[in-house]
């Protein structure tokens, strides 16, 4: 947990940087944080919200993109955990195991 929150000062320091995989990779690593748990995800927006405050526009966009999965995205350890995505998924994987081809004897 320690390793995780050390890493938000540099998501802010280079959040402005205007190379193109150093905003691509702060953004990254801004997204990935929030969806460990809520209370990183706590900490994800609340440092997203205070990089859309800094005058840049590749700030602005790293801020607004994080913000955007990290409001839409549900969480591992909160009680949605079954997605749709993931009924589908077994329904899938059981549908599969149903039509497997048998030998006749």
């Amino acid at each position: 947990m320690k390793q995780v929150l050390a890493r938000f000062p540099l998501i802010k320091q280079y959040a402005g940087d205007k190379r193109n995989f150093v905003k691509k990779a702060v953004n990254w690593a801004l997204r990935q944080i929030g969806k460990r748990n809520s209370h990183l995800r706590a900490l994800a927006l609340a440092c997203a919200y205070e990089i859309q405050a800094v005058d840049s526009k590749t700030a602005l966009w790293v801020a607004r993109d994080a913000l955007k999965e990290l409001q839409a995205k549900e969480i591992k350890d909160e009680p949605a955990l079954y997605s749709r995505e993931r009924i589908a998924f077994n329904q899938h994987e059981k549908s599969k195991k149903k039509t497997h081809c048998r030998r006749s004897m």
